[in-house]
This record gives C-alpha cells, sequence and structure tokens, in this order.
C-alpha cells in the first residue's frame, strides 16, 4: 500500500496481478490497514477479511452492505436499475475508453493496459464491459473523418 500497489492473488480465473491505485486510494487504504492494526492488534493474512480473521470476505456480504448504503441515498428511490458492486468496474471502465477518445488516444495501444489491469486474459475479455453511451458518441462525431462520407445526412435526402 505504501508504494500504490494492491496485489491480488489468486482472483478469478486464479490469476494474480498488481493494481497501481489512485494516491487518495493507496491513502485510504494504508489507514485502513493501520485501523485492522489497532482493532485486531495484527494484519490479518486477508486485506478484507470475515468475521473469521482466517477467511476473506465473501462476495455476498460485499454486495449487501453495498445495496444497504445504496438504500441510504437518495437515488434508491429512483426509477431505473439498481446498481450493484460489479456496475463500479463496468463505469470505470466506460469513463477511461470515454477519456482517451476526448484524448486522442487509440484503443488499440490503450486496451492491452486495461485488459492486464483488469486481470483479463487479453482486451476482448475488456470489451466486453464498454458500451457507446451518448458522451462517448459526441467524442467520436468530434474525431469522426469517415462516416460523413460514407453514410451521408439525412437531410440531403428532404428527411
Amino acid at each position: 500500500m505504501e508504494q500504490g500497489i494492491l496485489s491480488i492473488y489468486h482472483s478469478k480465473g486464479d490469476k494474480d496481478r498488481l493494481v497501481y491505485l489512485p494516491e487518495d486510494t493507496a491513502e485510504m487504504l494504508v489507514e485502513y490497514k493501520e485501523y485492522l492494526l489497532r482493532i485486531m492488534g495484527y494484519v490479518p493474512f486477508w486485506f478484507f477479511p470475515s468475521r473469521d480473521p482466517q477467511k476473506h470476505v465473501h462476495k455476498a456480504t460485499l454486495d449487501n452492505h453495498f445495496n444497504k448504503a445504496w438504500t441510504g441515498t437518495p437515488y434508491a428511490s429512483s426509477e431505473g436499475k439498481k446498481p450493484t458492486v460489479h456496475c463500479l468496474r463496468h463505469s470505470f471502465v466506460v469513463d477511461r475508453m470515454n477519456a482517451w477518445v476526448k484524448a486522442g488516444l487509440s484503443y488499440d495501444q490503450m486496451l492491452p493496459y486495461l485488459s492486464k489491469y483488469l486481470g483479463h486474459s487479453g482486451p476482448q475479455e475488456s470489451l466486453y464491459y464498454y458500451h457507446l453511451n451518448e458522451e462517448a458518441n459526441i467524442f467520436i462525431r468530434k474525431k469522426d473523418q469517415t462516416a460523413g462520407r460514407v453514410i451521408p445526412g439525412a437531410e440531403k435526402y428532404g428527411t
């Protein structure tokens, strides 16, 4: 944590990986580690232990706590699909890829890095998370130099 790197062992697909953390997240996790030390008197093997410190917190427990937290927000009463913990991962991928479009960066060059960061076996697995949204369409329309020649505007046809 002190170097801003989270080591993840035996994650999905029994893969190990390093996650480089933003500075504020690394600081928060260092504080959390100190909290564990104060409360338990030691840092357990699992960074996110369950009630039994020899076991990690289960996904269902995390989902349950997330749902309780979500229910306490003003957005919980709004219509629409209820978010999940996994939605945070999905949002991260979409925001990252939209930022590339905005910055004029190439997906071909950047996607392998994101794929590795996410612990995916390849870029195709990471593309699953990305769906074009209106924000991305605006960026793409500004950068696109081909579509206007291939698909003429509807106004030319009186519609």
